[in-house]
């Protein structure tokens, strides 16, 4: 993995997307500086969720578990979080990506929402930036262990167009994942002719025509 481009998924990148509830998040990168909101996360995650992504029960992390996980290089291990509320910010999803060691083209995925945000649409999205920010810094390919019962996870991998290829172990599915390319850009909007804009308008109810009386 390498330097992502500038302007390309690094510390100056944010995206405020809007969910199925109407609610909207902001992504970014993680820093050093979101301990205390990582850990908030952390500590509402259901013990289900916190098995499915530790693949153990986790009732707390030590110290050496949370400097991995948050003090991250942003090259070789990078995380987007999806933050709610301005006043009292808080972490409601986490998309990250660890280069495997010895294999610089290839790294390990993992994406996480709290329970209470599930069904929104986040995971989707987070996954699809993280592929792209992961293709920004060179990565081709994903390896990870799935529980074979994250059926979440499973189909969030195919709902993005990344090809399955599973190997099972011991409830376990080991994922070698080419990244799907990237998808090719958005034709650009024609724009509407007066006539067009008045009739979507009328369409609307947003314009009324009135009748000309006759005299």
């Amino acid at each position: 993995m390498h330097v992502p481009p500038p302007g390309s998924y690094d510390l100056t990148w944010r995206e405020r997307v809007r969910l199925r509830n109407g609610r909207s998040a902001t992504l970014r990168l993680l820093v050093p500086e979101d301990r205390e909101l990582y850990l908030q996360a952390f500590a509402l995650l259901s013990p289900h969720a916190r098995y499915q992504r530790f693949f153990e029960p986790k009732g707390q992390l030590t110290q050496a578990e949370v400097h991995y996980l948050v003090d991250v290089d942003q090259i070789h291990h990078f995380s987007i979080v999806a933050v709610v509320g301005r006043k009292h910010p808080h972490g409601v999803g986490l998309a990250r990506c660890v280069e495997i060691p010895g294999q610089p083209n290839v790294a390990e995925p993992a994406v996480t929402v709290l329970d209470a945000w599930q069904g929104q649409g986040l995971g989707r999205v987070l996954l699809r930036r993280m592929i792209e920010a992961a293709r920004a810094r060179g990565v081709e390919r994903f390896h990870v262990d799935v529980l074979a019962d994250n059926t979440p996870m499973l189909n969030l991998m195919d709902e993005v167009g990344v090809q399955l290829l599973p190997a099972r172990e011991h409830g376990v599915v080991t994922l070698d994942l080419p990244l799907p390319p990237p998808a090719p850009p958005r034709p650009p909007r024609r724009q509407r002719t007066p006539l067009e804009r008045l009739l979507r308008l009328a369409a609307k109810g947003w314009l009324r025509v009135l009748e000309r009386k006759q005299a």
